[in-house]
């Protein structure tokens, strides 16, 4: 405890030194704000001892079969793997167990289905407490190709392994595709410094320089006040309005931040979300708002990123 002391000094999101270690949970929690992370040190000297190493799997139930194999295999190695069938007994409260689980857990291995990803779907919870509690936790990988445009936004931008072949293979070809698959796995799950970027947004944040807030994440974390009258509002927007941009304001520390990534990670039709911060000269300039909304754009859509790519790149329009 005193040599991690010396090494984490501050919570990531609210900066104060008011932190403490919870052994019994394995994680920090910050006095000041409630936000509940894990130190990346310890993090990686987990990874190195696979024993130590807790596995959560997010998946939906129409990908099982798969699943269970991943699951055998992983614990051959030594893994400790947590999955709802066999850590939820009947009667627990699941909600409270799976936050556990995400929160005594050094990597969250999403297997990304259109079912797992339906509105109202567990998965989109255990992702959101994910997202806010450790981002850098998260693997993932493609179980269908329906499922591209159910991803949250909050972690398209995460390179995933392709594994929509799956059901399409049988005998000796899906046992030589599936060594090749769950050896990418491992290779991701020990990848311990952040999960790896889809090239194309490292190309466009090098070329845009987008201003990217991991801190906005940790909001999913946060209780959010229910506000019936606004959500509806947004619902009825997004159904049938032919405006294409929302703007909220309101007095600072009314919730407004909390409020948004939300709605932006639960709401499938929401493809961006940009945060203005009055004290950041840069951000207020209109150029650098429109820089944030193509980023956001880009991690929403797939064709967007490509097609923006393209354009940057074949023009020489000047971004300012």
């Amino acid at each position: 405890n005193d040599t991690m002391r010396s090494t984490l000094e501050y919570c990531p999101v609210c900066k104060s030194n008011n932190i403490r270690y919870r052994k019994n949970r394995d994680n920090w929690i910050c006095d000041d704000c409630d936000y509940v992370f894990v130190s990346t040190q310890e993090h990686s000297k987990r990874i190195e001892n696979k024993s130590n190493v807790r596995i959560f799997i997010s998946y939906g139930h129409d990908t099982t079969k798969i699943i269970e194999r991943i699951i055998h295999d992983l614990k051959k190695l030594n893994y400790d793997v947590w999955v709802d069938s066999e850590e939820i007994k009947s009667g627990d409260d699941w909600r409270n167990r799976i936050t556990e689980g995400i929160l005594n857990s050094q990597v969250i291995l999403a297997m990304l289905s259109a079912y797992g990803l339906r509105p109202n779907g567990v998965c989109l919870d255990e992702l959101a407490i994910a997202s806010g509690c450790n981002r850098n936790c998260i693997r993932t990988c493609l179980m269908d190709n329906d499922a591209k445009s159910l991803i949250p936004p909050t972690i398209n931008g995460i390179e995933y392994i392709d594994m929509t072949a799956w059901k399409s293979l049988t005998g000796d070809c899906f046992e030589k595709w599936y060594d090749i698959k769950f050896q990418e796995i491992i290779n991701n799950i020990l990848s311990i410094k952040e999960p790896k970027k889809d090239p194309i947004l490292k190309e466009i944040e090098l070329r845009i320089r987008p201003i990217i807030t991991p801190n906005l994440y940790s909001e999913l974390t946060k209780h959010i006040t229910k506000r019936e009258w606004l959500s509806n509002h947004v619902r009825t927007w997004v159904e049938k309005s032919p405006n294409q941009i929302m703007l909220l304001t309101a007095y600072p520390g009314g919730g407004k931040t909390t409020f948004c990534i939300h709605h932006f990670h639960f709401h499938p039709m929401l493809t961006c979300l940009v945060v203005c911060n009055h004290s950041s000269d840069r951000a207020d300039k209109t150029s650098q708002v429109i820089r944030n909304i193509a980023y956001q754009m880009a991690l929403s859509s797939i064709s967007y990123r490509k097609n923006l790519l393209w354009t940057l790149t074949h023009t020489k329009s000047d971004l300012e």
